[in-house]
């Protein structure tokens, strides 16, 4: 299944509900399942059938929202705890997409969550971002009702703003 989504986001590279529905598709493959193992498979099979270029080119051929959202969710589920995946994802130009796709879209609560958790997912967490071409993250409150010291959801409570470190 997870290579016939590929393929189709290959084939119908120009059409945005295809792309929308393919990585919603990689990212529920990738991430819901009862059993670690099948995710952690699901996820080594999504690497190699091509899914973390093919999700990038979605990214990069169209600046539709629902295309954007959808494809932040699945790079981080499908890269989430996988070191070979989160290398290739960098090397796919996928921090560059999600920054994008967040300037962008800056005031698209569901894009700016998602793009946070795709780039923890890329960078093994926030500390993974320091270092020469690291991202600076800052979270400032979307609502102004919560500083980033309560509460432990930054992810749905906060933005998270990236600048060249």
């Amino acid at each position: 299944a997870i290579e016939a989504v590929v393929s189709a986001m290959t084939r119908h590279a120009d059409d945005k509900g295809v792309q929308q529905a393919a990585c919603w598709a990689l990212s529920h493959v990738c991430r819901l399942s009862s059993r670690y193992e099948e995710i952690r498979q699901n996820r080594v099979r999504a690497r190699e059938a091509g899914a973390i270029e093919a999700v990038v080119s979605a990214m990069t051929g169209s600046s539709n929202d629902d295309v954007q959202q959808a494809a932040c969710d699945a790079l981080h589920s499908i890269v989430s705890g996988m070191a070979a995946s989160q290398v290739r994802a960098r090397e796919a130009g996928a921090i560059e997409a999600v920054v994008s796709a967040m300037s962008t879209h800056a005031d698209d609560r569901l894009i700016q969550s998602d793009g946070c958790k795709a780039f923890r997912s890329m960078t093994g967490g926030w500390r993974g971002m320091r270092g020469e071409g690291a991202v600076l993250v800052v979270l400032e409150p979307l609502d102004g009702s919560r500083s980033p010291s309560q509460g432990s959801n930054a992810s749905s409570a906060h933005r998270c703003s990236l600048d060249a470190a």
